[in-house]
């Protein structure tokens, strides 16, 4: 009974391998870094300009099968062409499922290329909580990000924002990725 399941399964383990590690590398590696070192607003504007990588995306999805199906499995040169119409829709398909991991490997990538460096100031204001005023009306207000700044002013050895004053500045450091979209630094 065991051997006839895993006699199933035996050519979908490296499928189901390169699928966990996919998972693994998405959720532990990934997603805490692209938490902490990007603001909210910044990965909005990202989205609205993501298609194009979508595309690319699904490029690369699509090529894949595409070797796999001419070279792997040899197809014959009268299913070349079939092969090479069909193969967009699974590869279309695909990239809607991958379509989150495609955007946190653009974003996480992105932390890597350094192009520009910006210092932007912002003022302490506590009503009920504690929020940051830069001078362009950016408010940030989450805990999440607030954290994220706290952390980095730590490894710095600055003062706690949660210290200071109302109507204290600070001064937060950003950099530029090779897609010109700040996180910080």
């Amino acid at each position: 009974m065991l051997r006839e399941i895993f006699t199933y399964i035996k050519p979908a383990i490296p499928s189901i391998i390169i699928f966990a590690v996919i998972i693994y590398f998405d959720f532990y590696i990934m997603t805490p870094h692209i938490r902490n070192q990007y603001l909210i607003k910044d990965t909005v504007n990202f989205e609205y300009n993501y298609w194009t990588f979508f595309f690319i995306g699904a490029g690369i999805i699509y090529v894949l099968i595409l070797i796999r199906a001419l070279i792997i499995e040899k197809c014959t040169k009268k299913n070349v062409r079939v092969e090479v119409i069909f193969s967009i829709f699974p590869a279309l398909f695909l990239a809607f499922l991958l379509d989150g991991f495609i955007e946190r490997t653009v974003l996480y990538t992105n932390t890597f290329y350094l192009s520009e460096n910006i210092q932007q100031d912002y003022k302490v204001k506590r009503d009920k909580r504690l929020h940051l005023l830069s001078n362009d009306g950016f408010i940030i207000i989450r805990q999440k990000e607030l954290s994220s700044i706290e952390t980095i002013r730590k490894e710095k050895n600055l003062p706690s924002i949660y210290d200071l004053k109302d109507g204290d500045t600070i001064r937060v450091d950003f950099a530029k990725g090779y897609l010109d979209i700040k996180y910080l630094k």
